[in-house]
């Protein structure tokens, strides 16, 4: 399996981080009454750790599991579930992960069932491989999925503004224009930039890469029944600034 770059292991971990900052705010305030910011008040973290629920986590087109690989690093009692719609990927989470007993299971991300609701659900680079007429079925399975006061973290990218295909081409070649340059400028390996150069292939003739712009997104959100609670940019040069173009780690919440 394709390694990570150093990249995506950004993504990961904001990703970790919002996942932890959000579930520990909630959760302890649930645990202790507490109405201060954050619920820890005079008491200590080290001891309330150990009372805490479980947290849930479901990573939709999980592959082989990398992302709650990283997400386990800092929470290590996590209970995982996983969907992807490759069976060798899935199987070899299963195998990865069978001491932990988390369950991978094949499925299609735009139509899936698995019958429980999670705190958390994660997407790595899922929403833009979704064709463009699937991706509000997508958020609304997600959004099926999650606890009331649960989560949707998406690390996900965004071309600039366009309004029509031939504006759609020049805002992907300005996005892996500057992506390229970003990696030429030590941003990334050899591989890396031959990675992008594949999906910037791809993202013209929409062949497994659908990347839409921001303003495109918040429309599906929205039409899922969802709203943007807080995004943070992870790579975002100053020409796609005023159009929230670029990578974000985004968390999602229930309407």
């Amino acid at each position: 399996f394709k390694q990570k770059t150093a990249y995506e292991i950004r993504l990961s971990l904001v990703g970790s981080e919002m996942c932890i900052r959000d579930s520990l705010k909630h959760v302890v305030r649930k645990k202790t009454g507490a109405k201060s910011f954050g619920g820890l008040g005079a008491s200590l973290g080290v001891h309330i750790r150990h009372e805490l629920p479980t947290v849930s986590i479901f990573d939709v087109c999980c592959g082989p599991g990398n992302v709650p690989n990283y997400l386990s690093l800092i929470l290590p009692d996590a209970k995982v579930s996983g969907l992807d719609s490759s069976d060798i990927f899935v199987a070899a989470a299963n195998e990865r992960f069978q001491a932990l007993d988390w369950q991978f299971v094949c499925g299609d991300a735009r139509d899936f069932q698995l019958h429980k609701k999670f705190d958390f659900i994660t997407g790595s680079s899922a929403y833009h491989h979704i064709e463009d007429e699937s991706k509000i079925d997508f958020l609304k399975h997600l959004a099926l999925h999650l606890e009331v006061d649960g989560r949707i973290l998406l690390c996900d990218n965004f071309l600039p503004l366009y309004q029509s295909d031939n504006e759609r081409v020049e805002a992907v070649n300005q996005y892996y224009g500057l992506l390229k340059t970003y990696y030429r400028n030590g941003g990334g390996n050899s591989a890396a930039i031959a990675a992008i150069s594949g999906s910037h292939e791809r993202d013209l003739i929409k062949a497994n890469e659908f990347k839409v712009s921001y303003s495109m997104f918040l429309d599906h959100v929205s039409a899922a029944g969802l709203c943007v609670e807080e995004k943070i940019a992870v790579w975002q040069p100053p020409e796609l600034a005023s159009m929230s173009a670029g990578s974000y780690v985004i968390s999602l919440k229930k309407i």
